[in-house]
């Protein structure tokens, strides 16, 4: 083998032994990923704009810079490798949030669904419907009807939701309606007339 030859043996090792041995260097501790997890993935329709709190660990000693819906919002110095914030969901619908240390990111999303409305007085012989938007792309949605299962059906890719109640589920007077939207329920009571 000549010089040449040689040289390029050894710095071609060199180069595969040093890409073996690399790992994260903002990782916390060595060989760890980032991480970022939520207090919780969906907003409480009763109190949307609740808080929900974020915690990042695995972040080393650099700077942990927070993003929203793509742009950069503020940043945050972990101690021991670990940071916390909190945010409230200012909109109906998705909102990503994505942690960025060095060349480490990471990102969770969190819906934010509005509310149904079921109004108090309904005609039995109508059917109607019963609407949420801004829910998780396939979360389970379904309305009960004095304890019956009416409809089943979950969000779609848009976050839509839409329940229909065919007529004749309530009868005359005091019905108890509950509508579930995932771990999100409410009870209401629709007084029926014909």
């Amino acid at each position: 083998m000549n010089r040449k030859s040689l040289v390029a043996s050894i710095l071609g090792a060199s180069f595969v032994l040093a890409g073996l041995l690399a790992t994260p260097a903002a990782a916390y501790p060595p060989g760890t990923n980032l991480n970022l997890s939520a207090s919780r993935e969906v907003a409480d329709w009763d109190n949307p704009t609740t808080p929900i709190d974020f915690t990042v660990t695995n972040a080393g000693s650099s700077k942990v810079y927070v993003w929203v819906n793509g742009k950069k919002s503020f940043s945050r110095t972990p101690v021991a490798g670990s940071t916390s914030f909190t945010r409230s969901l200012g909109k109906v619908g998705r909102t990503i949030i994505t942690t960025v240390v060095g060349s480490e990111k990471k990102t969770v999303y969190i819906y934010r669904p509005t509310k149904p409305v079921v109004y108090s007085t309904q005609k039995i012989s109508k059917g109607f419907l019963i609407r949420t938007k801004g829910a998780k792309p396939g979360t389970p949605f379904a309305v009960v009807v004095n304890n019956i299962p009416v409809t089943v059906r979950v969000v779609n890719n848009g976050g839509f939701g839409t329940l229909y109640v065919p007529a004749n589920k309530l009868r005359k007077g005091s019905n108890s309606v509950r509508v579930h939207l995932g771990d999100l329920s409410f009870e209401k009571n629709v007084v029926g007339f014909k």
